[in-house]
């Protein structure tokens, strides 16, 4: 999935802080506050900037993503953070030594990854002996009744398309699909945490935004069919408000895995 242009910036603007920040605040709270850290599929650096938040000076904190336009974007966002560095690279080609990092956190990436095992066990290569490993994959489409909405709005206006933008994010759900990915992986005594969070909004239109002009493939439609980008919008936010009222206020859950002990 390609975020050239100015997807990526849609995405960042419009989700990073209804949609993505509150997972980050949780997937940074309480790592260790010095060391060295690994954030895998960073995007656009929601979940970086809460690490870098966290980590004491002389801590070193390496974001990676294969999208180039996401991570100019994150580096962009994050210029005056000189204590990050940012590496375009794969999760299943991380280019750094075996044993390297004392954390390695990744936010909703994992779900995208080509090849999950062998991302698994790549992160698992770079990871100290007694190290953390903190994730977040998304729970299926059936519990997170927001998604359900852009699917209603954006499938009605492409009756003739299967449905599949919004499948990736939520494709890797399955509790133990993932303790055995862990587990064929190398990683012991893993702890797993249902998170929900409330999605506040007051502005409808521009989740709508988001939804809409963040998603590459429906970005690829609406040009395609020479769709009125506005019109589809303010579907989607008159949507979103009849469920969730206004402002708008919507469950969104998830699952966090880790492996490695935090104080």
């Amino acid at each position: 999935m390609s975020f050239a242009g100015t997807v990526a910036e849609s995405y960042d603007r419009h989700l990073g802080r209804p949609v993505f920040d509150p997972f980050a605040r949780r997937l940074s709270h309480g790592l260790p506050e010095c060391g060295s850290v690994l954030e895998v599929a960073c995007g656009t650096g929601v979940c970086t900037r809460r690490i870098a938040n966290v980590l004491t000076t002389g801590s070193a904190l390496i974001a990676i993503d294969p999208n180039e336009s996401m991570i100019t974007l994150a580096s962009r966002k994050l210029v005056s953070s000189t204590s990050i560095d940012w590496i375009r690279a794969e999760a299943e080609n991380i280019p750094f030594e075996t044993d390297s990092f004392d954390v390695i956190v990744c936010g909703f990436g994992l779900m995208f990854f080509k090849d999950r095992a062998r991302a698994m066990k790549e992160m698992h290569r770079v990871l100290m002996p007694g190290g953390v490993l903190r994730y977040t994959v998304w729970a299926s489409q059936s519990q997170n009744e927001w998604i359900q909405a852009v699917l209603k709005v954006v499938g009605s206006e492409f009756p003739d398309v299967e449905p599949h933008w919004y499948d990736a994010p939520f494709s890797f759900g399955e509790i133990d699909r993932n303790l055995s990915l862990l587990d064929e992986a190398g990683f012991p005594e893993v702890r797993l945490v249902p998170v929900r969070f409330a999605l506040r909004e007051s502005d409808a239109r521009s989740l709508a935004r988001g939804f809409i002009q963040g998603n590459p493939q429906v970005r690829a439609l609406i040009a395609e069919r020479e769709v009125s980008v506005e019109k589809l919008e303010a579907r989607l936010a008159a949507e979103f408000e009849n469920r969730f009222g206004s402002p708008i206020r919507a469950t969104m859950r998830a699952f966090l895995f880790e492996s490695g002990a935090v104080d």
